[in-house]
């Protein structure tokens, strides 16, 4: 188990006081995905929640990319291994996604 020293400055007393408390998780940060729509553009991603369209249906975490079309983004799947079939959904936002990389010509942008 870590754990870490904790130096807090009290401000009324000034006094130097330590905690000393186990870090049981550590988080990293991700990188914020762009609010821009024009950014996602070829962005690659994985689905945050199912989403379908009048032909088919895909579940949470399926990966592919996304196209900047008009207002909204446009999902392409991956190929499907089997078969080779590729799913697209139109109107979708930027919240029904989890980015896993962007674009090259946005990735130098923060």
């Amino acid at each position: 188990m870590l754990v870490f020293d904790y130096w807090h400055v009290n401000s009324s007393l000034n006094a130097l006081y330590s905690f000393q408390f186990p870090v049981t998780e550590v988080k990293f940060m991700k990188s914020k995905p762009p609010r821009q729509l024009y950014k996602w553009d070829r962005a690659r991603v994985k689905l945050a929640r199912p989403a379908g369209n009048m032909m088919a249906s895909l579940p949470t975490g399926t990966e592919g990319e996304v196209r900047k079309r008009g207002r909204g983004l446009e999902f392409t799947s991956d190929a499907c291994e089997c078969c080779g079939v590729q799913v697209r959904i139109s109107r979708m936002s930027r919240d029904d996604f989890e980015l896993i990389e962007l674009a090259e010509q946005f990735k130098s942008e923060g």
